[in-house]
């Protein structure tokens, strides 16, 4: 089944429509552009699902960076170096998307202890 909503969010901002019952049938085109057909949505479907996935796996690795951030904020204010487990897990999670399977399998680091 085709997520309308995902393939609207993601390929048409800004657009103006409402969409009922996930039904193409039932999209309410309020935008002065034409409105896409059917088979344009279905055909971005995968394309939306994929940038979906990147987005959530994005915003999962941003929210751990920032979490980590003290540890460097810490050793700065001590002029103290960055322990290289600390260095490793951090750039794991900036190259997260370097990841063979992403977004759909990834292997998140563990934080150092």
């Amino acid at each position: 089944m085709i997520d309308y909503g995902l393939v609207l969010r993601i390929f048409f901002t800004g657009k103006k429509y409402v969409l009922r019952n996930n039904n193409y049938e039932e999209i309410d085109w309020k935008d002065e552009s034409p409105k896409p057909s059917k088979s344009k949505l279905e055909s971005l479907y995968e394309e939306a699902v994929r940038m979906q996935a990147e987005n959530d796996v994005r915003e999962k690795r941003d929210t751990l960076l920032e979490k980590s951030d003290w540890i460097v904020i810490m050793n700065n204010e001590k002029n103290q170096p960055i322990s290289d487990n600390w260095k490793q897990y951090r750039q794991a999670l900036r190259d997260i998307s370097k990841q063979d399977k992403f977004p759909f399998e990834v292997e998140w680091p563990l934080e150092p202890s």
